[in-house]
């Protein structure tokens, strides 16, 4: 994804080299796209059809949209309370959507339970180490990126932590294969 310039923001901050990484330009409009090929390309090559996830929102949609191009089928469980908008985003990739009554965490708990039940494989963003890995490429983005040197500061937002963790590991890497 492209690093922009925030002229006006920088600006108004006194910060004259004010960059952000334009990660809705990722195919599903979620930087989750970045950690959910990596997990599904290793499903794919595993073997496996079918894939439990839980979500409450982008990396459903994000894990449908891949799994749907892969030719595995998803399921994912959400809280009930998930915006319609993100649920319908995730029917349209064709997955099976398990609204669940309860908190993110129940969500989650549902989705592991049924998986572990039914034998199928659990594809959790949240603890899949392949999800993370993929997540390292922001690192890896931002290290060519065409923005002055050297970087300073990197703001990212945290949910659930995939992207802080992941860039951290990225940059890590490229830090010690100097």
């Amino acid at each position: 994804t492209p690093c922009v310039q925030l002229k006006n923001l920088g600006n108004e901050l006194g910060l004259s080299h004010l960059y952000a990484k334009v990660e809705y330009m990722s195919p599903t409009g979620s930087f989750k796209d970045r950690g959910t090929t990596v997990l599904v390309s290793a499903a794919k090559e595993a073997g496996i059809q079918e894939l439990v996830e839980d979500s409450s929102g982008n990396a459903g949609a994000s894990m449908a949209a891949y799994c749907a191009k892969a030719g595995i089928h998803a399921i994912v469980f959400v809280p009930s309370s998930t915006p319609i908008e993100k649920t319908n985003q995730i029917r349209y990739y064709g997955a099976d959507i398990r609204p669940v009554v309860g908190t993110r965490e129940e969500a989650a708990r549902a989705a592991h339970t049924y998986a572990l039940a039914s034998g199928i494989f659990y594809g959790s963003h949240n603890l899949n180490p392949y999800f993370v890995d993929g997540m390292k490429s922001f690192a890896y983005e931002l290290a060519n990126a065409p923005t002055p040197r050297p970087i300073k500061h990197v703001v990212i937002p945290v949910g659930n932590g995939s992207l802080l963790i992941g860039s951290s590991i990225g940059f890590s890497d490229l830090t010690h294969s100097e």
